[in-house]
């Protein structure tokens, strides 16, 4: 019994130090990657963001602001959720102080990550924008739910 009893205390042990070794080697852009129970369909988790470097499974991301003045300029993989990709580029996507602390998170569910697309193609909206959307123009997307498919240029807090 005692050596049983030594066994099982060495084997939770190893899984316990295994957990927190694993806690500590996740990425921070990993933590807020979409999950798959609320993103839309993009064939990557999250955003790749690269400086200099383009090739063919780039894209680039121009964001401007009402006025037309470019706020920022990202790389990212092509079909990353926008608002991760803006997000790890630390650009300011809410409205509020109330959005930046009690957004959704990326589930498609508040509206707060509103973006107008002026230029490029970003992935077909989902249910959860047309929803949300409903009586906006075509061209205003949910920052969460849409995936970069080529370079893009979109308005920032196209409602301010």
């Amino acid at each position: 019994a005692r050596k049983t009893l030594a066994t099982a205390m060495a084997m939770a042990m190893a899984m316990a130090t295994a957990d927190v070794s694993s806690a500590f080697s996740t990425s921070p852009s990993s933590l807020f990657a979409p999950s798959s129970s609320r993103s839309p369909s993009c064939a990557v988790s999250g955003p790749s963001l690269r400086s200099g470097v383009t090739s063919l499974s780039m894209a680039t991301v121009k964001v401007v602001d009402k006025a037309g003045g470019q706020v920022a300029q990202l790389q990212c993989d092509k079909e990353s959720i926008l608002r991760d990709a803006m997000l790890a580029a630390k650009v300011d996507l809410y409205y509020t102080m109330k959005g930046k602390l009690f957004n959704c998170g990326g589930g498609g569910n508040c509206g707060t990550c509103k973006v107008d697309l002026v230029s490029g193609n970003l992935s077909p909206r989902t249910a959860a924008e047309e929803k949300l959307l409903k009586g906006c123009p075509p061209s205003f997307r949910l920052a969460c739910q849409s995936c970069v498919m080529s370079d893009v240029t979109v308005r920032n807090k196209p409602d301010a």
